[in-house]
């Protein structure tokens, strides 16, 4: 007999047992589970992750529908969205070949169809434990809009910890027409309601008849003979379930089950479990339930979560970038100059990690000009618990989910900014400040890839008046905690172990004394001030106060500090963060709980002293509570403000000495260019900065690398012709090597000289540009920008330093030929 699927098979090199392995796609199918008249099952290694699958392949139909085969594969890989302990996890659904398959987690473990064979019935209350989890599986794809709609006992896998685990979600009657009609009669008609199945293919009673067939068909074992149709089938499956001991109480919740009359069947899944649950407690106590994820299921659900999280392009970018971090600082041997160098690789994260080095959340109040020196002074933790936190924010850039994503940054910012406060030496300072950070690693991960599981979790904890933790909550939805999310992620992110362990919040109730460890009082810190950061974000303003004392009461002498230390280090975090969110450039929305979060716990409270002191090193004015309150949703007036408040001379005459430095110590060109475009755009608060270099093949200048938000557009758009005949004013300015200042590019007679490729992207008011000579002849060009709202206004002195600046980079240039 010729197998149907031999026609898409190629050849592998061996199976597993050494016998040479059939390919079907990507996969290397291995062994042969099962046969029906709809599908084979196999199982097979999918060599993209190097793991073992379960992989059902549907038989080949006549003239199937293309929008069949497409609905389903939608429909399919919607329902992958499922996690759940009692479930096994689907990776992949597709056509290959003309053949629908899917493909899921291979799971050892014996089926309840396997089970069957053996022909001995299954206690009552065996039959009912495990239907309590497969019911658990129903209530929540039910409440995701998900039917199974083909449950019976060969897709219901008793695990090797002996729990439940429901496969081939979505295995709809669709996927009938796909193979040979699927008969109306024979052993999996019986799980299936009376009549045409059309009428409930939309409805969760589809899978409430299943449940309960499979349940009876359980207690009954080889006494039970399937009928010619499913009516017949329910009568003698009740006969027989009533023969075997189960009570009246049990045959009439399975009746409302099984009956053909829908109106009688149990409205819900819920409603089936709680009728089953009320009958399983009475002499076993509470019914069995999942309050945690197993071993095993726990694995399954992360490894599932990872190829999603995989799928989206910035999770590999984000690994990238925070082990590429993690590696730089995680020599004690590794030298200043090699760190800065790495650090300057990234533009973007050089500017921003310069800007926040030089305000007073470090104290500094300026001076640091170069990566080098900050690396020096704050520190190669302190530069790396800065620079992962805005790798973490960089890689997490979605639009539609924008605020609750700066939010739940700005909290885990908050919290870490506290614990640092709390932290009285540098060292445990910047412990502290990592650890909380990352702590709750897994919620903000969660918000991200799996928006609507993590706001289905936030629903529960809500709704559960308490009775339901974060973990628990969180468990149920993903299949494994928060915690575990984000201590998986932690692993594959090679993050040392002094950041994992704090991510391992401490059990219990915090101690009655302060804790004597240092790491593990360091623990206690970094849970007591994400628990504040909660408050401060979560709390209802009318008992947010009430909420704070109540933690800090908590924690207090668990962490050797009194709560009224703790509340001013609360507040000086606060004043701190205010800079930070926008040195980060985070939009905060007026109204929303992260601007609240960035006022004042009360009004009466006055800034802090040396809070003030700090905003004075900036050169910003004392800020009262009414001025913080208008000034939080306007960041990038608070930045702009940060940016303006060192004179402009000295900040370029402090850039134009690290040059000469960096000169002196041999740089290459490169990494000088970079040092003057960041010195500009910080020291001038441009939106951009662009070097240009010359072309010779296209005898022009063009965009080599920038500063600043969505510069790359801008890079890859610049080109300044250098032939006779081009009449634009960057041709002019390049051509003559004269520096030019443009206050306004919306004036008349400049908007008509300005390049037609400038004019498309343009929304800058000011200009300022600084080509660069060798023999007479243009070889470059530095090019700087200002935000439509605000016009660049220079003295002759600061146009003197922007030229000199600009000399300091001719001088690694080699003459053009």
């Amino acid at each position: 007999m010729v197998d149907p699927l031999e026609p898409s098979f190629g050849k592998a090199d061996v199976s597993a047992t050494g016998a040479p392995a059939a390919v079907f796609g990507r996969y290397q199918l291995r062994q042969r589970i099962a046969e029906t008249d709809l599908a084979t099952v196999w199982r097979a290694l999918d060599p993209r992750g190097g793991l073992d699958v379960r992989i059902k392949i549907f038989k080949p139909g006549k003239d199937v529908d293309p929008a069949v085969l497409a609905r389903w594969v939608q429909e399919t890989n919607g329902s992958s969205h499922l996690v759940h302990p009692g479930i096994v996890a689907l990776h992949d659904a597709g056509v290959q070949d003309g053949m629908p398959f899917q493909a899921g987690s291979w799971i050892a473990g014996q089926t309840l169809a396997e089970l069957m064979l053996a022909g001995s019935p299954v206690s009552a209350r065996k039959s009912v434990s495990w239907m309590l989890e497969v019911l658990d599986v129903l209530v929540l794809a039910h409440a995701a809009g998900i039917v199974h709609r083909r449950l019976h006992p060969g897709n219901i896998l008793i695990d090797a910890q002996g729990h439940v685990r429901v496969m081939d979600f979505s295995q709809n009657t669709r996927v009938a027409g796909l193979a040979a009609p699927v008969a109306q009669s024979g052993p999996l008609t019986a799980y299936l309601p009376a009549g045409p199945l059309a009428d409930e293919a939309n409805r969760s009673s589809i899978d409430i008849h299943g449940a309960g067939m499979v349940l009876a068909r359980l207690m009954a074992g080889a006494a039970w003979q399937h009928g010619d149709d499913a009516i017949t089938a329910d009568a003698q499956v009740l006969t027989v379930a009533m023969g075997l001991g189960a009570d009246d109480a049990l045959r009439t919740i399975v009746q409302a089950a099984v009956t053909r009359d829908t109106a009688r069947r149990h409205a819900t899944a819920h409603h089936f479990r709680e009728q089953l649950a009320q009958w399983f407690a009475p002499t076993a106590g509470p019914a069995p339930a999942r309050p945690v994820a197993a071993p095993a299921a726990e694995e399954d659900a992360m490894e599932r979560l990872l190829r999603r999280m995989q799928d989206n392009e910035d999770f590999p970018a984000m690994t990238h970038a925070v082990s590429r971090i993690q590696a730089m600082v995680a020599s004690d041997t590794e030298s200043v100059g090699a760190v800065a160098d790495e650090i300057l690789k990234d533009v973007a994260l050089s500017n921003k990690l310069l800007r926040i080095v030089n305000s007073a959340y470090y104290a500094r109040g300026g001076g640091i000009s170069s990566i080098s020196r900050a690396v020096t002074l704050i520190g190669f933790n302190g530069v790396r618990n800065m620079a992962m936190g805005l790798a973490l924010l960089e890689g997490m850039q979605d639009k539609a989910h924008a605020q609750v994503l700066t939010q739940e940054f700005l909290r885990a910012l908050m919290a870490a900014s506290i614990a640092r406060e709390i932290g009285s030496d540098s060292r445990d300072g910047e412990e502290a400040f990592i650890g909380a950070m990352f702590q709750d690693l897994g919620r903000l991960l969660a918000m991200y890839y799996f928006s609507l599981e993590a706001a289905k979790v936030q629903a529960l904890v809500h709704t559960g008046a308490g009775k339901l933790t974060e973990d628990s909550a969180s468990t149920r939805v993903l299949g494994l905690s928060y915690q575990a999310l984000g201590l998986g992620v932690a692993r594959i992110w090679d993050l040392p172990p002094d950041i994992r362990r704090y991510m391992h919040k401490p059990a219990g109730d915090p101690p009655a004394r302060t804790v004597p460890d240092r790491q593990e009082r360091l623990r206690w810190t970094t849970l007591a001030s994400n628990q504040l950061a909660d408050m401060l974000l979560h709390a209802e303003p009318a008992v947010q106060a009430v909420r704070v004392e109540q933690v800090l009461t908590m924690f207090a002498r668990a962490i050797g500090k009194t709560p009224d230390e703790i509340r001013q280090a609360m507040e000086r975090a606060r004043w701190k963060l205010i800079e930070l969110a926008a040195l980060m450039e985070l939009q905060v929305l007026p109204g929303s709980a992260a601007a609240s979060m960035l006022r004042p716990l009360q009004a009466a409270h006055a800034q802090p002293a040396n809070a003030k002191a700090g905003a004075r090193a900036v050169g910003a004015p004392a800020v009262s509570t009414a001025a913080t309150a208008s000034s939080v949703p306007a960041m990038p007036a608070l930045d702009a403000a940060m940016a303006q408040a060192r004179p402009l001379d000295e900040k370029l005459g402090a850039a134009i000495a690290d040059i000469d430095k960096a000169l002196g110590e041999g740089k290459a060109l490169a990494d000088v260019l970079q040092m003057v475009l960041l010195a500009m755009h910080r020291s001038m608060a441009l939106s951009h900065a662009v070097f240009c270099m010359r072309d010779p093949k296209a005898e022009a200048l063009t965009g080599r690398f920038g500063v600043g938000p969505g510069v790359d557009a801008l890079v890859q758009a610049f080109h300044v012709p250098l032939t006779a005949g081009s009449t634009d004013l960057f041709h002019a300015v390049c051509v003559r090597g004269s520096d030019m200042l443009i206050a306004d590019t919306g004036l008349a007679r400049v908007s008509e000289r300005l390049p037609p490729w400038f004019r498309k992207l343009g929304q800058a008011r000011s200009l300022v540009l600084l080509p660069i000579t060798l023999a007479d002849k243009p070889a470059g060009l530095i090019y700087g920008d200002t935000p439509a709202t605000r016009p660049l206004v220079l003295s002759e002195k600061e146009m003197g330093l922007l030229h000199t600046l600009r000399d300091k980079a001719r001088l690694g240039f080699r003459p053009p030929r």
